[in-house]
């Protein structure tokens, strides 16, 4: 009887476990170039800093963009520091990340770099 109860409490988790990530799935699969930020971190991090740096993107993207691609904002992740002074964010073409924009501050100024 306890076996059985672990077994279906172990499969009821699983399963919602499993339905959670295809949400998100289709979350993420619905628009990726989408203008709308959603964050997918777990730490919710900078978020602030991330839209600001988003904003300066979009008034200078002639002027950043070097190749084909488009930044996937949801999952920029603010790195090495917490001050909010380095930020990278994948750039991705036809659902394959293809490059990393990589956005560091220093002052008042933030330089985009593609590696």
């Amino acid at each position: 009887m306890m076996r059985k109860l672990i077994s279906w409490l172990s499969f009821t988790m699983a399963f919602c476990l499993l339905l959670s990530c295809v949400h998100d799935e289709i979350y993420t699969a619905s628009d990726p170039a989408s203008k709308e930020y959603h964050s997918k971190s777990l730490w919710k991090e900078d978020e602030k800093y991330i839209k600001n740096v988003m904003k300066i993107y979009s008034e200078h993207h002639e002027e950043i963009k070097k190749g084909a691609g488009e930044p996937m904002w949801d999952y920029a992740m603010t790195m090495d520091r917490f001050d909010e002074s380095f930020l990278m964010v994948p750039v991705a073409e036809h659902g394959k990340v293809v490059a990393v924009l990589n956005v560091p501050r220093k002052g008042q100024r933030v330089y985009f770099t593609y590696t």
